[in-house]
């Protein structure tokens, strides 16, 4: 607050503060843009410098009001090896550890994704030298997206690993990374049923396909996609023609907070429940907070650059 106003990072557009009765002094912040992101093509600096931050009024009261005053989050880090059981019960005993209280997890399968050899470590941990490479986020040398029955039978047996290790109070989901074909993402859902995963994510490339919709009518495990969607054109045969179970949105491809309101509300007619993933800054993380409780049906966990305790 300043003797001429509000001070705020980020664009709010003049009619919404007008509406807000905000007064507001509009100041720039260009944190490590690049012009484009890789897989999208879209600009990366969307979520950072559009929507309404810092405030007197909270963007969840400007996004129409909260349905709920905090948010659940995820984390992706697992097992050094989902295939050995006491690597798991070690993993489970470092995260109920850990101040962060963590509940949900994301995990890829074991040797990692694809059908390659999935020998390259993950990312979010590091082998240890003597030590098997970790299991979960790392893609493998080769993917030809289809799966052997060995590696059926591995990313059963992991899961049921970290489900045992795990309990039923927390939740686990399994992250594909569009990777697999129609027929490799059948072959997926069907050994993931007895593990009762909250989702699966991204099993098939991103763009909209009939694949899509018969995925979603023959798994028993909900799909989950949407982070490279963009504006609500990309969401709408999605919803219409239901092509997933549940919707997860990044502002940085949307074009911001309202438009991801927009999606929301859209996602909401159509009886779709959303979540939020956010790669971008930690003040776009704020932000995708107050979006997710302002949206009636986003009690799924939050993801990808978010991070902190149930």
């Amino acid at each position: 607050m300043t003797k001429t106003g509000w001070k705020t990072l980020g664009l709010l557009p003049v009619g919404v503060a007008a509406a807000a009765g905000v007064k507001i002094t509009v100041t720039y912040m260009w944190t490590n843009l690049w012009p484009t992101d890789c897989r999208t093509k879209r600009p990366r600096q969307t979520a950072q410098c559009r929507g309404p931050q810092g405030l007197a009024r909270s963007r969840r009261s400007l996004l129409g009001g909260p349905f709920r005053t905090k948010m659940r989050m995820y984390t992706g880090q697992g097992p050094r090896n989902m295939l050995d059981k006491a690597s798991c019960r070690d993993w489970m005993a470092e995260m109920k550890a850990s101040k962060a209280g963590w509940t949900a997890f994301k995990l890829g399968p074991p040797g990692g994704f694809g059908g390659g050899d999935g020998e390259r470590p993950q990312r979010t941990r590091e082998a240890t030298p003597g030590q098997e490479p970790p299991n979960g986020f790392a893609r493998p040398a080769q993917n030809n997206r289809v799966y052997s029955r060995k590696q059926l039978i591995d990313i059963q047996q992991g899961f049921e690993n970290v489900r045992e290790a795990i309990g039923w109070e927390r939740d686990v989901m399994f992250h594909g990374q569009w990777n697999y074909d129609f027929l490799a993402a059948i072959q997926l859902s069907q050994p993931l049923e007895t593990v009762k995963p909250l989702w699966i994510e991204d099993p098939l490339p991103p763009e909209f396909s009939n694949a899509w919709v018969r995925l979603t009518e023959a798994s028993k495990v909900p799909i989950l996609t949407g982070e490279n969607l963009g504006r609500r054109q990309d969401w709408m045969p999605f919803f219409e023609q239901k092509g997933i179970h549940i919707g997860q949105l990044d502002v940085r491809n949307t074009g911001g907070l309202l438009e991801s309101k927009k999606i929301a509300d859209l996602a909401d007619v159509h009886l779709i429940p959303m979540c939020a993933h956010d790669t971008a800054s930690i003040v776009c993380n704020y932000g995708v907070l107050h979006w997710a409780c302002a949206v009636r049906g986003s009690s799924t966990p939050l993801g990808g650059g978010l991070a902190g305790p149930r």
